[in-house]
Parts: C-alpha cells; sequence; structure tokens
C-alpha cells in the first residue's frame, strides 16, 4: 500500500511540512517555572514553606529493615544449602577429599 501523501524533505532539520502556530506561554508554564515569577504567585501561607522539605524517617528505616532482613534470609538459606553440598560431598568416601 502506499501512502496517500510523501513529503517533501530537504534534510533532517527540514520544518516545512509543519504547521505555524505562535508562541504563546501557557499559565500552567508560569507557574511551574522557578525564579522572581514563581514567588509572585505565591500566597503568604507558601511563603512559609519556601524551601521547607520533608522526608518519613520512620518510613526509611522500615523499607530498609525489610531490605537487609530479606538480604540476611537469602544469605542464610544459600549458605545452608553450600553446607549441606559440602556435608553430602565429605561423606560421600571419596579419597580426593580431606
Amino acid at each position: 500500500m502506499e501512502a496517500a501523501f510523501k513529503p517533501q524533505v530537504n534534510g533532517e532539520l527540514d520544518t516545512q511540512n509543519f504547521m505555524k502556530f505562535d508562541e504563546v506561554e501557557s499559565p500552567d508554564a508560569a507557574r511551574a517555572g522557578s525564579g522572581s515569577s514563581r514567588k509572585m504567585l505565591l500566597t503568604p501561607k507558601d511563603l512559609n514553606f519556601v524551601g521547607y522539605t520533608y522526608k518519613n524517617f520512620d518510613a526509611v528505616k522500615e523499607g530498609l529493615r525489610q531490605s537487609l532482613s530479606e538480604s540476611m534470609q537469602d544469605y542464610a538459606s544459600k549458605r545452608t544449602t553450600d553446607e549441606t553440598g559440602l556435608q553430602m560431598l565429605a561423606s560421600s568416601g571419596d579419597p580426593m577429599l580431606p
């Protein structure tokens, strides 16, 4: 099947086939900005919290505890499996084993 329209392109940066729009800044873009324009949009209540960040350290600690607990369980089960394998080799009666 052939395309209905094949545009003529004069290079990878050629934009002649795109529609042209006036550059208009949306109100959302101004609010998302930073600097003095953003400060003018802040209410007095917002100004009390400029530069404030929050992190729930209890949640972070809990996540670390769970991660460490899972890692230790994985290590313990792997170590038990390795020791069982060594015990089986040692009891096999192979004269080459110590």
